[in-house]
């Protein structure tokens, strides 16, 4: 075993622990700012979050580089806290200023959560993608 694998896991465990820590004390530190309907919202994206952390930490277990999975990391913590931010703005938004045609609060939707989940498998993927094409095209055109 080189000294490469034997850091694998140490430091891409470290890197996605630092990017991943703040962002969850953030979102559970802020309780209580998203109105009754949209309480599922917050439980989503820290769930969201841990998901995320564990399979990058799977992904250190089976000897995927750190750097993919620190990457895919970074895309997804700050994926949780644009949302979680620009969530708690409209909320606060509307509070201050309510819209006279529209009586309802704001309301999160779980269809658009999973847009979110498919746009940070697009970016978190990308790098294995450009990777994989890159070996391919090497292989059919003998670069």
């Amino acid at each position: 075993m080189t000294i490469r694998n034997r850091l694998n896991f140490p430091i891409g465990f470290a890197l996605i622990s630092a990017v991943s820590i703040p962002v969850a004390l953030f979102v559970f530190g802020d309780a209580g700012n998203f109105s009754p309907p949209n309480a599922w919202l917050q439980l989503a994206l820290l769930l969201w979050l841990a998901c995320g952390f564990g399979a990058s930490t799977i992904g250190l277990t089976r000897k995927v580089h750190w750097g993919y999975c620190a990457w895919s990391q970074i895309v997804l913590s700050f994926l949780v806290l644009l949302i979680y931010i620009g969530w708690v703005r409209r909320e606060s938004d509307y509070r201050q200023l309510p819209n006279p045609d529209d009586s309802a609060i704001p309301i999160a939707s779980f269809t658009g959560l999973l847009w979110f989940v498919v746009i940070w498998l697009a970016a978190a993927l990308l790098p294995v993608a450009i990777r994989t094409a890159a070996r391919w095209i090497r292989a059919h055109h003998g670069y």
